[in-house]
């Protein structure tokens, strides 16, 4: 499985190429930061004004 290193994304945006395209294990890792993210626990304390 190839990896989009730091390298590779520094050398990306220093030579404009190659294109880093979408890998079918990002929906996976989407699907669970969404998750984790806008569902958090309900053990979870909530702060209604970010205290």
């Amino acid at each position: 499985m190839a990896r989009n290193t730091l390298e590779k994304v520094r050398d990306c945006m220093k030579n404009r190429s190659p294109e880093i395209t979408w890998q079918p294990e990002f929906d996976r890792a989407k699907e669970v930061l969404a998750r984790s993210l806008l569902n958090p626990p309900l053990s979870a304390p909530v702060h209604p004004h970010g205290d």
